[in-house]
């Protein structure tokens, strides 16, 4: 005889199926997209899904915490489940999802960029020993939230100004089946080269400190 579900998992149950219906409710369509192991375009993932998306920057979805220049994460209800990492596109924005709970809303990151990564050409006399005599492309348009690194977290702070260069933080999900590092390049929509300094594992994804770069 099957067990009747236990009354956590009703309750969980009920409070995932309200997150839903005001997604229903309130949201719009969005297209989830599930990034996968190879797959550095992710215009040409086929892993897709529409579903409806309600974001809010207040947890209880009250509508009423106005929106600030440097507010990146928004609280997300949807109609299907997510995974951290996948990204929600739309007409107007596009997200990731950076934390996802049973029973609390997730939290998305909406993004203001589109970068590419690539693994820099081996050095001469290197290239016989790491395999790689050209750049290895790792992703390509890939949606990030980039701005600009406070002082404090700039590995050149204390250098006078006139001898800095631009540095930038970049937030993003882990790309499956690639380990980003150090040294690798970037470049964002506008063609502006930059080269990755530090990474960190945050609770809401990886964190890139870039520091652009002269070299064409």
């Amino acid at each position: 005889m099957a067990c009747c579900p236990d009354r956590g998992t009703l309750i969980r149950d009920r409070i995932s199926l309200g997150w839903a219906k005001l997604a229903q409710l309130f949201g719009h369509p969005y297209t989830l997209v599930r990034p996968l192991p190879g797959s550095a375009d992710l215009s040409a993932v086929e892993d897709v899904q529409a579903l409806k998306a309600h974001f809010d920057r207040d947890p209880q979805f009250r509508g009423i915490k106005p929106a600030l220049w440097n507010d990146r994460n928004e609280y997300a209800t949807l109609t299907a489940k997510v995974e951290v990492g996948d990204y929600l596109v739309g007409e107007v924005a596009t997200y990731f999802i950076a934390t996802q709970a049973d029973i609390t809303p997730a939290t998305a990151v909406r993004c203001n960029e589109k970068i590419t990564i690539s693994r820099p050409a081996s050095k001469a006399g290197m290239a016989a020993h790491m395999g790689n005599t050209a750049p290895v492309l790792l992703a390509k348009a890939w949606p990030v939230r980039m701005t600009t690194a406070s002082k404090g977290d700039s590995p050149l702070a204390g250098v006078p100004e006139a001898g800095k260069q631009s540095s930038k933080d970049i937030l993003m999900p882990a790309i499956p089946g690639v380990a980003i590092q150090t040294s690798y390049e970037v470049r964002d929509s506008k063609g502006a080269k930059w080269r990755i300094n530090a990474i960190e594992e945050t609770h809401l994804g990886l964190r890139l400190l870039v520091e652009q770069s002269t070299v064409s």
